[in-house]
């Protein structure tokens, strides 16, 4: 990883590099702060998805499931009947289509995604309580507008422009 330059920023290109790398830099320790509880659990990684996306999407059947996996049926469904069988998900009658079975967490499984989310957000506050108020401030206000765009753009992923590869 490139670490973030103490350098004068000559321009609002350099500038938004150079916030780039630095939040890239934030977010790779963060990430290091949630492996430890995601290697406690044993679970395999394909496995920690299927919680998060449950996580965030809620109430999936297995093929919507497979779908925002970017997976095939069989996978998911394998997925699906592990997580059962370690109690983290359930199936239950759609309340739409009796024929359909939805999958989501249990108290269980919500208690293991809402521990990772918390380990990150608990390292992100150890660190901004070492802030001064003024730059906490200011970084509290240049994140929100941050978290405006981003939901903004929501979804989307930047064009890398004519003669870019696509690999």
């Amino acid at each position: 990883m490139i670490a973030p330059q103490e350098r004068r920023l000559e321009s609002n290109h350099d500038l938004v590099q150079d916030a780039a790398v630095v939040f890239a830099t934030i977010a790779e320790a963060l990430d290091q702060a949630a492996q430890p509880i995601i290697v406690e659990t044993g679970l395999p990684v394909s496995q920690i998805r299927v919680l998060y996306t449950l996580h965030y999407e809620k109430d999936l059947n297995v093929g919507q499931l497979a779908q925002r996996l970017d997976v095939g049926l069989p996978t998911a469904s394998y997925h699906v009947e592990q997580l059962v069988e370690t109690g983290l998900v359930e199936r239950t009658e759609s309340k739409t289509d009796r024929r359909s079975k939805v999958v989501s967490l249990t108290p269980k499984g919500k208690t293991m995604i809402n521990s990772f989310l918390q380990r990150p957000i608990d390292l992100m506050a150890t660190w901004l309580t070492q802030l001064t108020r003024d730059d906490l401030a200011m970084l509290h206000h240049g994140l929100q507008a941050l978290a405006k765009v981003s939901r903004s753009a929501a979804g989307t992923w930047p064009n890398p422009g004519p003669g870019a590869s696509s690999e």
